[in-house]
Order: C-alpha cells, then sequence, then structure tokens
C-alpha cells in the first residue's frame, strides 16, 4: 500500500511553481553532463568518491522523474533519455534496486498517456534501461519487470512499438533469471520459487491467448496489403477511420507495412520467450506446462507464419526458437503435443512449405530426433493415400517430408529396425497396390525408392543386419510387386524407379538366391538403360552374383527366360568408348567369371525378321539423269516419332501434313496389298497420335471423321450396286482403320480422353447418321458397319493389355452415353455380350487392381441401365408388328426387335445363367459387381431380389455343395462362403435347412477357428505377408457366414455343439489384430444379440473364457 500514498508531481509545499520547474529542467541538464562524464573510461569511476556518487545519482534521478510536472512533455522525454544513458554507464548496479519504481506509468508518462509517440518513446528507453541493469536484479525486481512486461505484451490494441517493446523486456528479463536460477548460481527461497513458477505459468497463457489475437491481427493485416479483404473487413476499416480515437489503431493506419513489422517483432520474440520459460520452471521444479498450453502455442505460430512473408530473416529466426522451445519441452508433452497437432501441422504444410525447417532442425538434434521420427512416420505412414490427390503440392510435401523423416531414420543412432519394422508391411507392399490405383504411380514408387536409398547411403553398413532381418519377410513380395508394375507401365523414369528399387533392396545376395527369378527382370531392364548410373548399379549386382554364386545358379535354370536379353545387354555393355570405359571393365569381368557359358544363347532360337515380298510404298524423285524411288515407310516412323512427342511443337505440323499427304494418296491411288495396308495403318496411328496435341486436335479429328465418312459410303455404295443377297461383307480397309481407330483410347496421355471419345462419338453417330432415311437396305447396312465398330470394342475387352481393356470398357461407354443418339438402332441384342466383356475384364484386372477398375464398374451399371430403360413414343417399336412387316425383316433384324420388346421380367434367366457363378468368384470387386447388378435388375424388373434370385439358387448351391471346401485354395474359400453368405441375407431365406448347408457351416467355422498366420520369431521362417492377409480374409468370410446363418435359428437349435463353437470363435475374434476380422465378429455378436435377448451361461463362458485367460497372463499381452 505505499506506492498508494507516493506522490507525483512538485510537491504542494512549493510556493514558486516556475523556479522549481526551471530547477528541475537544470538538474536534467546535469544529468546528461554526468551521463557523459560517468562513461566507463573515466577516471571518476576509478576515484575514492565513486561509491558516493553510486549511492546519490541514482535515487536523485528517479526523484526527478517524481517530482516533474506530469504535463512536461519535452523535458519528460529528455529526462527519460537521461536516464537511458546513466543506466548504461558504471551507475547500472546502483539503478538496478530502482528499476521497480519505473514501473509505474505516473513515473516516466505522467499524464500524458494520450501522446503515442511519448509512450512508445518511453517504452523503449526502459526496455534499454532493463537490458543493461537486468544482472544487478533481485528476485523480486524481476518478477515485477516481468510481470509488468506481460502486462504490456497482452494488449493487443497497444499503440505501435510498445508491443515489440514489452517483447523484448519479457526477453530480457527471462535470460537474466534463466541464469540467476541455475543451481550452482544462487539458493532461491521456496516462496519465491512457487510464486516465480505461477508468474510464469500464467506467462505462458497470456502468451496463447496473445499469440491467438496476433494471427487475427496478421490475417487481417495481410488481406489489407494484398487487397483480398473480404466485406466484413472493409466496414471494419471504415468504422475504425471514422472514430477520433481509434479502438484498432492497426486498421485506421494508411501504411499497414508498420504494424506487419511490429507484428513479426512480438512474433520472433515468442519461441524464446517460451523457451527461457520452460527451463526456469524446469530448473525450479515447478509443474511442467501441459500439452494443451504448449500445443496452442504451437498451432498458433504455424498459423502466424503468413505474417512473416516476404521477412525471411524472420522466418529462419522463428523456425530456430522453435526448435529450441521443443527441445526445452518434457518428453510427455513433445509427444503428445506432435501426435495431437501432426495433422494440423501438416495442413499448415502444404500452405507454407518452409515450415518443413521445423522439422528438419528436430531431426538434426539428437533430443528429439528418435521421438519426432517416429511420430512423423507413423502419420506418414497411416496416411499414405494422400499421394492420391490431384493437388501437386499435398504430393510434394508429402514427398519431401518422408525423404527427410527416412533421412533421420537412417541416421538413428539405435532402434533403426524397431522404429520401421511395424510400417515394413505398408512401405514394401501395400505401396503397389496404391501405385497401381493411383493417376502418378511414380508418387508411390518413390516412397520404397527414397528408403532403400538412405539406408544405403554411407555410413549406414553398421545397422545394415539388424534393418535386413526386417526386411527379408517381405522380400519376395517386395520383388514380386516390382515385376506386376514393370508389366504395367511403359514409363521409362517409371521403370528406372522400380528397377532401382529392386536392385538397391538392402539384402544380403545369399537371402535373395531364392528370388533370382523375381530379380531377372528388373536386371536385364537395368543394364538395357540409358542412363549410366542404373547400368552400374545392374553391373554391380550381377558382377556381385558372379563372384557369390555357383555357376549353375547363376544362369540355369532361373534366368533362362531373359538369358538370351541378358547376354546381348552385356555384350552392349562392351562398347569402347572414354564413357563407357568403367562398365565395359565390369561386363568383361562378368563374361569372363561366365566362363562360356554366355554361349548357351547360341542353342535358342534365332530371332528372325520378315521382310515383305510386295514392293514398299514409294514416292518416285526425278533427277537431272534418272529417277529414284523413296521409301515412305521410314519417313512415316519419324513423323509419328515427332507426333508422339510433346516437346517437338515446331515440328508437329509438318509431320502432321506428310501424314494427311500419305493417307489421300493411298485412298486415291487404292489399298491393294499389304505392304500399302501395313503403310495405311501407320498412318492412321499418326493421325490418332496427333488427336492428343492441343494444336492439331481439330484437324486432326476431322482427317479421321473424312476418312470415316469416305470409306463408309464406299461400303454402302459397294452394296448398293451388289443385286446378291449375300451377307454383308465389310471391305478389308474399312476393317483396318476400324481396327487402327479404337486403338485411340488405347494411347491416350494419362487422365485425359476427352479428345478421343469426341472422336469416336462423332465417328458412330455420322455412321447413323448417313443410314437415315428411306433406304431401309442403306439403314441396315450402316447398322452392321456400327455393329462392326462395337465389336472392336468388345474384342478389346478380352486382349492381355490392361490398356486395351480399358479402351475397349471406354469404347463401350461412350455407345451408352449422351454424346451420341442412335435411337432403336442402337445393339442392344447385344447387352448381355457387352455385360460379359465387361465382366472378363475385372476377372482378368491385375493383382493389384488399377484405379481405371471404377470405370469399368460405372460403365457396366450403366449398360443395365441403358439397356432396360423405358423407350419413348418416338421410336415408335410399342406399336404391333405385323405378319407381313416381319416377314420383311432379316433374321439379325427379327431377333433385334423381339429384344427391344422384351421386358426386363424375360431377361431374368439370360442374366442367371450368364453371370449366376459369378456371385461366387474369388475375386471380391467380380463378386460385389454381379451382387450390384442382380440388385439393380430386380429393382428395374420390379421383382422383389429373392424372387430374381431364386432360379439360380440350386445352380449355385449345388456348384458350392459338391465338394469340401478343403479342397479349395484360400481365394476359392473365400468366394463360395461369401456366395452363400449372400444368399443367407436375402429376404426370405433362399436357402432351406440340409445337411449341404450343415456341412458347409461346420466346415466355416473349423475354417474360422484356425489361428491366424502369425510369423514366428526365426527371421528365416517368417510367414509372407500375402499369406497372413489371405489368412485373414478367408476367417473374416467364415465369420460373416456363420453369422448370416445365425438367421435360421431353428437350424442352430438342434446342433447345440455348433452353436457354442461358432459363439465363442466371435468372441476369440473380436481380439484378432486383423480389422476386418474385428469387424465381422463384432457385426456377428450384435446381430446375435439382436435376435437373442441374452446368451445362455455356457455359451457366454465358452466365448468369453479364452479372453479372461489371456488377461490372466500378462506375458501374452501385446500392443497390437
Amino acid at each position: 500500500m505505499e506506492e498508494d500514498v507516493i506522490h507525483y508531481g512538485p510537491p504542494a509545499s512549493i510556493v514558486n511553481q516556475g523556479v522549481f520547474n526551471d530547477l528541475i529542467t537544470a538538474q536534467v541538464k546535469i544529468g546528461a553532463l554526468l551521463a557523459f562524464l560517468f562513461r566507463k573510461d573515466s577516471p571518476i569511476v576509478t576515484s575514492p568518491t565513486w561509491t558516493q556518487i553510486c549511492e546519490t545519482v541514482p535515487p536523485a534521478t528517479i526523484r526527478i522523474l517524481r517530482f516533474m510536472s506530469p504535463e512536461a512533455y519535452s523535458i519528460r522525454k529528455e529526462a527519460v533519455t537521461v536516464l537511458r544513458h546513466l543506466a548504461i554507464t558504471e551507475l547500472k548496479s546502483s539503478f538496478a534496486p530502482l528499476v521497480g519504481e519505473l514501473l509505474d506509468e505516473r513515473m516516466l508518462v505522467g499524464n500524458l498517456r494520450s501522446e503515442p509517440n511519448l509512450m512508445s518513446a518511453v517504452t523503449i528507453f526502459l526496455t534499454e534501461v532493463i537490458q543493461h541493469t537486468r544482472g544487478f536484479m533481485d528476485f523480486p525486481v524481476m518478477m515485477k519487470v516481468l510481470r509488468f512486461g506481460c502486462l504490456r505484451l497482452s494488449d493487443s490494441s497497444a499503440p505501435q512499438g510498445i508491443v515489440s517493446a514489452a517483447s523484448r523486456t519479457v526477453v530480457y528479463i527471462l535470460e537474466a533469471l534463466s541464469v540467476k536460477v541455475r543451481p550452482s548460481e544462487v539458493s532461491i527461497p521456496q516462496e519465491i520459487s512457487t510464486k516465480l513458477s505461477v508468474l510464469l505459468h500464467a506467462m505462458l497463457e497470456m502468451m496463447c491467448t496473445r499469440l491467438q489475437s496476433s494471427v487475427i491481427i496478421g490475417e487481417r493485416l495481410v488481406a489489407l496489403k494484398d487487397g483480398t479483404a473480404n466485406e466484413e473487413l472493409k466496414q471494419m476499416v471504415t468504422l475504425e477511420q471514422s472514430r477520433t480515437i481509434p479502438v484498432l489503431g492497426y486498421l485506421a493506419a494508411e501504411n499497414y507495412e508498420h504494424f506487419l513489422a511490429e507484428e513479426r517483432l512480438f512474433l520472433r520474440g515468442i519461441p524464446t520467450i517460451v523457451k527461457f520459460g520452460l527451463q526456469i520452471i524446469r530448473t525450479l521444479n515447478g509443474r511442467v506446462p501441459d500439452a494443451d498450453v504448449m500445443g496452442r502455442l504451437f498451432k498458433n505460430l504455424c498459423l502466424a507464419i503468413p505474417i512473416l512473408r516476404g521477412d525471411p530473416q524472420s522466418e529462419t529466426h522463428i523456425y530456430k526458437q522453435t526448435m529450441e522451445m521443443f527441445v526445452e519441452m518434457e518428453p510427455h508433452v513433445f509427444q503428445e503435443v506432435w501426435t495431437k497437432y501432426m495433422l494440423m501441422y501438416f495442413d499448415c504444410l502444404i500452405a507454407h512449405p518452409s515450415l518443413m525447417s521445423i522439422v528438419q532442425l528436430l531431426y538434426n538434434n539428437p533430443a528429439t530426433t528418435a521421438s519426432l521420427t517416429g511420430l512423423v512416420l507413423r502419420h506418414l505412414v497411416d496416411n499414405l493415400e494422400s499421394l492420391l490427390e490431384t493437388n501437386g503440392q499435398t504430393v510434394a510435401v508429402a514427398i519431401r517430408l518422408l525423404r527427410l523423416t527416412f533421412m533421420s531414420v537412417a541416421n538413428l543412432p539405435e532402434g533403426i529396425d524397431r522404429l520401421l519394422a511395424p510400417h515394413l508391411p505398408r512401405l514394401l507392399v501395400d505401396i503397389f497396390p496404391m501405385a497401381a490405383r493411383s493417376q502418378d504411380a511414380r508418387n508411390f514408387l518413390c516412397v520404397p525408392h527414397y528408403l532403400f536409398r538412405a539406408l544405403g547411403s554411407k555410413g549406414q553398413t553398421n545397422k545394415f543386419d539388424a534393418i535386413h532381418k526386417e526386411i527379408y519377410p517381405f522380400l519376395a513380395e517386395l520383388l514380386d510387386g516390382v515385376n506386376r508394375a514393370l508389366e504395367l507401365t511403359e514409363d521409362p523414369v517409371q521403370r528406372e524407379q522400380l528397377v532401382e528399387i529392386a536392385l538397391t533392396t538392402p539384402a544380403r545376395l545369399q537371402y535373395l538366391v531364392p528370388y533370382l527369378t523375381l530379380l531377372w527382370r528388373p536386371l536385364v531392364l537395368a543394364l538395357n538403360s540409358k542412363t549410366p548410373d542404373v547400368v552400374k548399379q545392374g553391373l554391380r549386382t550381377l558382377e556381385l552374383a558372379s563372384e557369390n554364386l555357383p555357376l549353375p545358379d547363376l544362369l540355369d535354370p532361373s534366368a533362362e527366360p531373359v538369358a538370351k536379353e541378358l547376354v546381348l545387354a552385356l555384350h552392349r555393355a562392351l562398347k569402347p568408348g572414354s564413357a563407357n570405359a568403367e562398365t565395359a571393365q565390369m561386363a568383361s569381368r562378368i563374361l569372363g567369371r561366365l566362363g562360356g557359358r554366355n554361349r548357351r544363347i547360341l542353342s535358342f532360337p534365332p530371332t528372325l525378321s520378315y521382310e515383305q515380298t510386295t514392293r514398299p510404298v514409294t514416292l518416285p524423285v526425278e533427277f537431272t539423269s534418272h529417277m529414284a524411288s523413296l521409301h515412305l515407310g521410314p519417313t512415316c516412323d519419324v513423323a509419328i516419332t515427332i507426333l508422339k512427342d510433346v516437346k517437338a511443337s515446331s515440328y508437329h505440323d509438318a509431320a502432321f501434313n506428310f501424314i494427311r499427304i500419305q493417307i489421300f494418296s493411298l485412298l486415291h491411288k487404292g489399298i491393294d496389298d499389304q505392304s500399302s495396308e501395313e503403310f495405311f495403318v501407320r498412318c492412321i496411328e499418326g493421325a490418332i497420335y496427333a488427336i492428343h496435341l492441343s494444336n492439331l486436335e481439330p484437324a486432326a479429328s476431322e482427317l479421321l471423321r473424312e476418312i470415316s465418312k469416305s470409306l463408309s459410303e464406299m461400303e454402302l455404295a459397294k452394296e448398293a450396286n451388289t443385286q446378291s443377297q449375300r451377307r454383308f461383307m465389310v471391305n478389308s480397309v474399312t476393317t483396318l482403320f476400324f481396327e487402327t481407330i479404337v486403338t485411340v483410347l488405347v494411347h491416350r496421355p494419362s487422365g485425359s480422353d476427352e479428345n478421343a471419345r469426341r472422336l469416336i462419338a462423332n465417328i458412330i453417330q455420322d455412321l447413323h447418321d448417313r443410314g437415315q432415311g428411306e433406304d431401309k437396305d442403306r439403314a441396315r447396312w450402316t447398322s452392321i458397319l456400327i455393329m462392326h465398330l462395337l465389336t472392336k470394342f468388345q474384342s478389346l475387352c478380352y486382349n492381355a493389355d490392361w490398356k486395351c481393356k480399358i479402351a475397349g470398357a471406354t469404347g463401350i461407354s461412350i455407345f451408352i452415353s449422351d454424346q451420341i443418339n442412335l435411337g432403336t438402332a442402337w445393339p442392344y441384342p447385344r447387352e448381355i455380350e457387352l455385360c460379359r466383356a465387361l465382366v472378363m475384364i475385372l476377372k482378368d484386372m491385375p493383382t493389384d487392381p488399377p484405379a481405371e477398375t471404377s470405370e469399368v464398374v460405372s460403365t457396366m451399371t450403366s449398360l443395365v441401365r441403358f439397356c432396360n430403360k423405358s423407350h419413348t413414343d418416338s421410336m415408335q417399336i410399342d406399336e404391333p408388328l405385323s405378319e407381313e412387316a416381319r416377314n420383311e425383316m432379316s433374321v439379325d433384324e427379327q431377333q433385334h426387335y423381339d429384344w427391344m420388346h422384351k421386358p426386363v421380367s424375360q431377361k431374368v434367366d439370360s442374366y442367371l445363367t450368364v453371370f449366376a457363378l459369378d456371385l461366387k468368384s474369388p475375386t471380391k470387386l467380380v463378386r460385389e459387381t454381379t451382387q450390384a447388378r442382380f440388385e439393380l435388375l430386380a429393382e428395374l424388373a420390379g421383382l422383389k431380389l429373392a424372387d430374381f434370385m431364386k432360379p439360380a439358387v440350386e445352380k449355385i448351391a449345388s456348384n458350392i455343395f459338391g465338394k469340401p471346401l478343403r479342397m479349395f485354395l484360400p481365394p476359392t474359400q473365400i468366394g463360395y462362403m461369401e456366395a452363400m453368405t449372400y444368399l443367407l441375407r436375402i429376404e426370405p431365406s433362399l436357402l432351406s435347412i440340409s445337411e449341404e448347408l450343415l456341412r458347409l457351416i461346420s466346415e466355416a467355422v473349423g475354417l474360422g477357428e484356425l489361428d491366424e498366420a502369425h510369423p514366428p520369431v526365426h527371421p528365416m521362417h517368417k510367414i509372407s505377408r500375402r499369406v497372413m492377409v489371405l489368412s485373414a480374409q478367408t476367417k473374416a468370410a467364415a465369420i460373416r457366414l456363420i453369422t448370416a446363418s445365425l438367421i435360421v435359428v431353428e437350424f442352430f437349435n438342434k446342433h447345440q455343439n455348433l452353436r457354442q463353437r461358432a459363439t465363442a470363435l466371435l468372441f476369440k475374434a473380436l481380439y484378432s489384430s486383423d480389422k476386418e476380422v474385428k469387424l465381422a465378429a463384432h457385426d456377428g455378436l450384435k446381430f446375435l444379440l439382436t435376435h437373442q435377448s441374452r446368451l445362455p451361461r455356457e455359451h457366454l463362458q465358452a466365448g468369453l473364457r479364452p479372453v479372461l485367460m489371456n488377461l490372466a497372463d500378462a506375458s501374452k499381452l501385446t500392443t497390437d
């Protein structure tokens, strides 16, 4: 209460205030002189009177400020300046105890608080005084200064300059406190320690609130500066500018950059303040700040990064101080903060990639690298699907962070195997199915690529054995995935990625011997690569194999499929030249170690080239003395190569003009031999490549449409001139054109097929329009041409190449799209054939389902709806057909008419006959698609699903009941059980209680009771992950079948033993390590309790006993 009675201003006893003010002014002037006299090198500092000066001058200076007139502006500002200069001299130790008195605004400002310039100047001067005197302050004064700085800092509406000065004040005093509280320096009383700890916790809470306000202020200032402010913010600015004294001064300012600079200075101090606060709290053994406070600080720091845009120096400073702030956190707080705010950090990282410096700095710090690496790695592995996004920034950030994390993993001093082991299945096995579903597989393939590069970097050889034991069980699936991906891609960059993955796998050679068959193909591609580093890597691998493996194991018999390519690649590596010197030496050493075994390729059938007997297409060229012929085949190949290259835009027009001229020339001269047919096909292919070039697309599309019109008109004219009643025969040239034009959907660029779809739709519509009119024969022949083109797309669905299959599905989707309108001429009788072709695509799809499978499923659904929709009256198909009109139709037209008039309910038998057995397909997607198609047909036919499926139940059941499940492989077992589950879930039930059903359910219970395949401890006998996944899928399918069979209540009531086993299985499956099994068991128990209010005690005991027994033995408990 003493401060409340202290008088500020001239004493009341002063009679002549003017003389007193002159005295104060004179004392201030003398103070300025004393500040010059008391400099460090002055002899006064070492004189005997220095002690008396130290006891007199500082209190006198404080007394001058106290007695000064509250309204004196200029002299007060000058007095504060004198105070600052005196505090810098050797008097600073004497000023330190008096700093607490300067914290009262009445002392420094008087009644001039409304003067923002004075407030800012005084605050800055006071900060400098504190900076120089902090080392001589005692704890009470330091705590006062800290409280003062926090109060000033908490005011977000303070005038410009005050916040940054208050931030520096807090930093200065915390730095002094961190030195003063060191145990070796001084013993701190318990009372002061407690108060200081409470004050620091309050400071951290205040910093969270103030930082949040700074984020809002910064966002507004950045929006106003960039001109992106919304209407609400603009209205706030107008309101503040209309006020005499603005509440939010930064909104009323004309130059927002000054306030942004102020916020940047404040943000620079935040991590430093928190760092010192954590240091002091830990030294005092106080209560550790919880993860909620530290998490909010971290979150708001990330959100405040846009304020620092354009100031790289401040960004670098904040990132470094943030790293030191995290280092000072307790380990459990550190982990909780990063676990809770990892997703937020990643989102901010996408918007501001520079934030990655925080993680990079923490990776380089030994105190945090292991903990943060594990947390970031787990987040990235759990969210690998983010690489499927089309947002390039998201993918780039994720890949860069993965690369940094893998390098951090490789640099860990120990525990690398424990850190990587839980994530290896997704990193090495699941990555290939995800790559197949991606539009750009390279985003996923770089994951194992960067991992192996990091593990194989220099200095990591001592950790090789530990990580090899974890990677070995996945070698077979990894190399198999590489070979599957090589079959699906033609991208050279992606192929080199896959080759490097195979060749840099961290595994010892003796462990790779069983999988050499999977390694030969990548090795051959490496030797044929155009990248010198990849070639050297392949040669090193092959040389290592030739040194350490017996010769029979090296080339016989596993390498026989690629032995010829391998030896030829080695011979190509012998090419002389300075650039190939190293590779030539390595190749010669390898051939020498083979000891002549490379000559075995001479016994292989030779590769012969076929030369045509017909004359090639030539162009006559006249010279001065003679005539010559120019072969056009090589020229056409060059033109096609140019049209394939997007970058060769300057030559595109010339290449396309050459192709166009040659096509017109061929059509004019006639195509009558094999060489001209092949040349015609090559020219059409060149025009197809031009379709995908934006600068040539209109011209190329028009050219191909003109060719189609010309050929179709030729076909129609030929048939019109033919008087015979023979069947319509398509000319070979037209057939070649149709066979070639469908490949426009095969050669489409990734993710872009709009041009190709539009071209095919225009060609189909042109064909249809040419047959319109009263000439029925012309309409019939046009329909045959359209059918011929549809047949080409249908045949593509059976092609072995996946791209051709997808092109076939795309072509079928064009036929049912809104881009064309064929009316009643649409080939409706081909409905089931087209569905069968689409189903074959799903049956023949690769092991890793590509992203296009969803397009196939969507096309099939659209096809069923299109072929079974209600037709409009304009088509005139509902009118009865007279016998005379029917006799005038051909057989195909009669079938077309009958199928169009057949209701959906009459097509049920046709669909079930063809597709019913697909319900038990080993492929999950085929089963699901068949189920959806049957449900759609039942809806369109107006039938219940049970009535729709009833004719096929006996066929499906007899096929499944014919043999025991144990005779089939797991995928077939899963398909059979899923089919029976589907039939059992249809209401009313289509299956009756029988001995065959009892046997099937008993077998399902037996399959469910089998333990899931857990890998043994010995690394050389670990079960592959594929086997483990297949075992879990089989168990889940068995549980779903048991759940579905619970509907047959009477059945289970008669077989109590089987019921008890099934109940025990459901309980036991709840603690399975596989999520699919747990979900199936949960649904089963939920269904069981729905149909039964309570379980019998013996069943409940049988189900819970395994769980309770495991809980009783702590050694059996795991973290899985």
